[in-house]
């Protein structure tokens, strides 16, 4: 049985919306102000595209699903998509060649004696992913999860979008939002930093929890400490201006090979200070050190900076213990 746009309302979460054009489903996490800021550069352009987060979630009595999928630009040469039956990553299924190309995802489930099971599948975290022919056993039945306890939005740069995991579920955004029971918006973008101008205009999500992840790229770009401490301190009074009533948390950076070096802005841990003082005089954001999120080991990163997936299930479960469960608005 294939299915139509009448379902697509029930099946896909953790974006803003979606489109549909000559029969490929598109998906957007950002929306139409802040697309038209990020598109003017190809180099945001691309990875505002990708899918970080967005995922297929149903109850299900199909034995089988499949669709076809075409990855039409990518921030890095790999694209997996994950899926988990009834919460338990059951397989990881991609390419780890240029992502370019199409091809077809096809799964079975096995037997876990249940008439109905619970499919959730996430889409590449660093490739546009478009689907198509989504297609389940004949008089199958859909049904919507059950409602998440609340929302999430992550902000932040190339490290929020999930690189250089392989795989999307291992990003921390996907990690929090699974162990907390929340729906997600991943709106974390490689490159980026600190883009006051980004929380300008309507915003349709309504998230309980916020998580901010600037910083490191900052540290790289920024004139110097001051200028860079003027613009977090403009992007964190329109976090708290957009979300009333969230928890807004703001992560510092986490290590990297090279945290020592002097740049004009200082060495890594004095981008951190000038954040946690922001923080301090911004009532309603509460500050969590990240520089020991994951251990400091080349090994768990690609490059001396990107997180491995190992890397990232270590930053998620010190995130977790940091965060002590899911909190209150502030």
């Amino acid at each position: 049985m294939r299915l139509c746009a009448e379902h697509y309302e029930l099946l896909f979460g953790n974006c803003l919306s979606w489109e549909q054009e000559g029969g490929w489903l598109r998906f957007r996490r950002f929306t139409d102000s802040q697309l038209a800021l990020l598109e003017a550069e190809p180099f945001f352009k691309t990875r505002a595209r990708c899918t970080a987060g967005v995922c297929l979630d149903v109850v299900t009595s199909s034995r089988t699903l499949r669709f076809s999928y075409r990855l039409l630009d990518g921030a890095r040469p790999w694209a997996f998509f994950d899926l988990f039956l009834n919460g338990r990553l059951a397989a990881s299924l991609g390419e780890s060649s240029p992502p370019q190309g199409s091809g077809t995802f096809s799964y079975k489930v096995e037997e876990t004696g249940r008439e109905r099971n619970r499919l959730t599948i996430y889409l590449p975290h660093a490739a546009q992913a478009e689907i198509s022919r989504l297609e389940v056993d004949d008089g199958a039945s859909l049904e919507e999860p059950e409602k998440p306890r609340g929302s999430l939005l992550c902000l932040g740069d190339s490290i929020t979008q999930g690189m250089d995991g392989l795989r999307p579920s291992s990003a921390f955004p996907v990690q929090v939002s699974r162990f907390l029971g929340l729906r997600l918006l991943n709106q974390g973008l490689g490159g980026h930093t600190f883009a006051p101008e980004l929380l300008e205009g309507p915003f349709p999500y309504r998230p309980d929890l916020v998580m901010i992840a600037y910083g490191t790229n900052d540290w790289e770009l920024s004139a110097s400490l001051s200028a860079f401490q003027q613009r977090a301190e403009a992007y964190l009074r329109g976090a708290l201006r957009l979300f009333p009533g969230a928890a807004i948390s703001v992560l510092t950076p986490i290590w990297r090979q090279d945290h020592r070096e002097r740049k004009t802005a200082g060495d890594l841990r004095a981008i951190a200070r000038a954040l946690v003082e922001t923080c301090s005089g911004l009532p309603g954001l509460r500050a969590i050190d990240g520089f020991d999120l994951v251990p400091h080991l080349p090994s768990l990163f690609t490059d001396g900076l990107h997180p491995t997936d190992e890397g990232f299930a270590h930053y998620s479960l010190n995130l977790l213990k940091a965060l002590g469960g899911l909190p209150s608005p502030g």
